[in-house]
């Protein structure tokens, strides 16, 4: 059943799976002089059974003659068990080559006789098997040998030929098998059956380079072991592991330690390819006194701005940690020049970060970094740096020329589009120039108290006279109406109320044009009610204060 299904060249199906399962299992049992499928042979057969099953696996031919087994391969019954489960029958194999009846000589001898057939069967020229299986045939003879077993004699130059086969890059099957069947073959002491320059050389020319980690790490070749760390495409991120290995571990020597990080340094470029954040951190951990070495050496390439910010950020997390000298190392390289210029970076990469960054740094000149926005036309920043060193004239100027020049594109798109065309775009104009008086009654809000009261109320005007000029030339003045009673409002409580009251009747677009007692009338009627509830809670905070004096006097 299973001959047929593999003779066929298609997947076998779950029946013949299940029986060549069954077989290995009845083989094994057999061997080791158990019953299928449980139990035990009786003690008198043990020895026939074992013989009768080895007889039966090394026969050159099938008992049986049949169409099909003219065209069968020499030892039919040893060659479906390899093609159909080659690990698993050789484990069997393993297991059977230590019953006591293979420790004679004359099991001895069939053991030999058996190695030599599996090599007969699997090394021939049309052989179909796949590297990788004879690379399991290897690794089960190198465990023999490795257990000191003489019986089994084996021609070095076998180990050299399957070397040879593992190794080239023309032969079909997955690289990481056969790599895997090298490496077994290594584990289970098999150092001394190859060459060591073969060795090396085949699998340099593969890229076999776990299989050079452990050459280089018995010789104890450090540098060519971080580098088959960084060029392993599949498991390069443990190079961080074997990095702080070599750091962290007493055993390994200054000098080691110094040429490590030298190379390091070389190749950090390549490490930030493998994982930035790692790499960022290793550079701070370890190598601190080379940071301006390695910066100097990144600055022209792309990635240089998200090293530094892993980098600074590394700095931020680990601040006040480490030994004395690698804090005094640290200091000398986290200068504020340093901060300036990754801010500088910033400016052109992430100017929307900036914000947030300034607010919660301190390790900046402000005027430096002002200068950078002004440069970068980073608008919020600026007015921030302005607010927070007091010269808040200069941040209202800011926020005040932007919004003379969104009012003056909201007048100019109402002036030159018709209806249908400029609609959309006139909305969008008015809800930008919203926004912005937005944010420049609250910066004046914030800041009013902190302004004399001449500045404070030249402010005020600027702005109200900015918003209410366009309402005698446009068509519909109401939106801008609306603005004007926002600004107004929001004066309250900043400008005297007499003040208030004069400007809106002393601003020519506020008191003239059509339907100009209606919106005064509106106007005046908030200012008043807003009045009135200011006496109110003036009233209402006077009685509280009586109140509590009269309980405090009494209490007296």
């Amino acid at each position: 059943e299973v001959k047929i299904g593999l003779a066929s060249g298609q997947p076998l199906t779950q029946e013949q799976i299940d029986v060549g399962n069954k077989l290995l299992v009845y083989v094994s049992g057999c061997l080791a002089g158990r019953a299928y499928p449980f139990g035990d042979v009786p003690q008198d057969r043990v020895k026939q059974v074992k013989y009768d099953i080895y007889s039966t696996i090394t026969l050159i031919h099938s008992r049986k003659i049949t169409p099909e087994s003219e065209h069968e391969p020499p030892y039919p019954h040893l060659h479906t068990l390899l093609a159909f489960d080659t690990q698993g029958f050789l484990n069997v194999l393993s297991i059977a080559f230590e019953e006591e009846e293979y420790q004679t000589e004359i099991g001895s001898s069939q053991k030999q006789r058996l190695v030599d057939l599996l090599l007969q069967v699997m090394l021939k020229e049309d052989s179909v098997f796949s590297p990788a299986q004879v690379g399991y045939l290897f690794t089960f003879l190198a465990r023999q040998i490795a257990k000191g077993d003489r019986s089994v004699v084996i021609s070095r130059d076998l180990f050299s030929r399957v070397l040879t086969v593992l190794t080239d890059p023309e032969q079909p099957g997955s690289r990481e098998e056969r790599e895997d069947s090298l490496l077994d073959m290594l584990e289970y002491g098999g150092w001394h059956l190859f060459d060591p320059g073969h060795l090396e050389a085949a699998s340099e020319g593969i890229g076999f380079y776990r299989v050079l980690r452990m050459v280089y790490s018995g010789r104890k070749e450090y540098i060519k072991l971080f580098h088959c760390y960084i060029k392993d495409d599949r498991r390069n991120i443990q190079t961080f592991n074997f990095i702080q290995k070599i750091f962290s571990d007493d055993t390994y020597s200054d000098a080691v330690k110094s040429e490590i990080g030298a190379e390091i340094a070389r190749n950090v470029a390549q490490l930030t390819r493998i994982d930035m954040k790692k790499t960022a951190h290793v550079v701070y951990q370890y190598l601190a006194k080379r940071i301006p070495d390695i910066l100097a050496e990144l600055n022209s390439q792309p990635f240089y701005y998200e090293f530094l910010q892993e980098l600074l950020e590394q700095r931020g997390a680990a601040e006040g940690l480490g030994s004395p000298t690698h804090q005094a190392a640290v200091r000398k390289v986290f200068t504020q020049e340093l901060y300036e210029q990754y801010i500088e970076l910033m400016c052109t990469r992430e100017p929307r970060a900036l914000m947030e960054y300034v607010k919660t740094k301190e390790t900046y000149r402000p005027e430096f970094v002002l200068d950078l926005c002004e440069r970068h036309q980073i608008t919020d920043v600026r007015v921030y740096l302005l607010e927070s060193m007091n010269r808040h004239t200069d941040a209202f100027t800011v926020l005040f020329s932007l919004l003379v020049d969104k009012t003056a594109q909201c007048v100019e798109e109402l002036d030159g589009s018709s209806k249908e065309e400029g609609s959309c775009n006139t909305d969008l104009r008015m809800a930008e120039l919203n926004t912005q008086l937005v944010v420049v009654t609250q910066f004046l809000q914030r800041c009013s108290d902190k302004l004399s009261e001449e500045s404070r109320e030249e402010l005020w005007c600027n702005l109200l006279d900015t918003i209410s000029s366009p309402i005698r030339s446009v068509e519909n003045p109401e939106p801008w109406r609306g603005m004007v009673r926002h600004i107004v409002s929001t004066m309250l409580g900043h400008v005297g109320h007499k003040k208030v009251v004069s400007l809106v009747l002393s601003n020519a677009s506020c008191s003239s044009g059509v339907d100009t007692w209606a919106h005064l009338k509106h106007m005046l009627s908030e200012l008043i009610e807003t009045f009135r509830y200011e006496e109110r809670v003036l009233e209402s905070s006077i009685q509280v204060q009586d109140k509590e004096r009269l309980i405090l006097l009494r209490e007296l």
